[in-house]
């Protein structure tokens, strides 16, 4: 006869064996390379728990975030080499996570102002202080500009263009006049405090058209949360921002299917 005592000791010895076995043939089975044939049958016969023990186990919550230093090193190692100076930042729109290199170093604008302009456009046009067929007189004395565009090939003095084909040819195909119409039209000023508070740091400093790269990703986030407020308009500076004519740089590496 067992005693009450020694069942409860055989039993618990039993539960015991299982929770080790259980345990011991997942590690096997995870193991690369086993030779034993024996393991993979009696793996088959492992207790249901044995995979949610595992997973409790080797759970770890940071695990799920994605580790971006091996980028970060293969990015610098490409540009080292390189005769430029890079502006990087890079931001996971998903998990959040980010990194730079020379994220905050104020470097020459150039066309990419013209993304917290237009998106300032958008917004005056959502709040009702301006509407896309409002006209604006192109003055060659003050918006005329080398460069970039078709209306310094096209433009007469005085001629009358929307807003609407304005802030279109500003993203699409960079035109330097339609961007010196649209600022003189919503006010530099106001753009200056639209882009600041928006988060910019650099913006203008002393009059020159300075930027960095952490600036512009916070322009590109406004924008992203401009589309959730106004999908109809959104999407159309969206649709404009991805039909560029220039594909030079990363758009033109990218894979004509994505």
């Amino acid at each position: 006869m067992v005693s009450q005592k020694q069942g409860r000791i055989l039993i618990g010895s039993m539960l015991t064996f299982v929770f080790i076995f259980s345990f011991l043939s997942l590690w096997l089975r995870l193991t690369p390379g086993n030779p034993s044939p024996i393991i993979p049958a009696l793996v088959k016969k492992e207790p249901s728990f044995a995979p949610y023990l595992w997973y409790l186990l080797s759970f770890k919550k940071e695990a799920l975030v994605p580790d971006y230093t091996l980028l970060k090193k293969q990015i610098n190692i490409f540009i080292a080499p390189k005769d430029s100076y890079f502006g990087i930042y890079f931001r996971d729109l998903t998990s959040g996570q980010e990194f730079g290199i020379n994220e905050n170093v104020p470097l020459i604008a150039a066309s990419t102002v013209k993304l917290p302009l237009v998106l300032y456009i958008n917004t005056l046009v959502n709040k009702g202080k301006l509407n896309w067929d409002d006209k604006i007189a192109y003055q060659e004395a003050v918006d005329y500009e080398e460069g970039s565009g078709i209306l310094r090939y096209t433009a007469r003095n005085g001629e009358l263009y929307s807003v609407r084909t304005l802030a279109t040819l500003a993203i699409v195909i960079s035109d330097n006049i339609a961007y010196r119409m649209l600022v003189k039209h919503a006010g530099k000023e106001t753009l200056i405090d639209f882009m600041k508070y928006s988060g910019g740091q650099t913006v203008f400093p002393g009059g020159k058209n300075l930027t960095t790269a952490r600036d512009m990703s916070v322009y590109v986030q406004a924008t992203l949360d401009f589309v959730k407020k106004d999908p109809k308009n959104g999407k159309r500076l969206l649709d404009d921002l991805a039909h560029s004519i220039y594909h030079v740089g990363l758009p033109g590496q990218i894979p004509a299917q994505i």
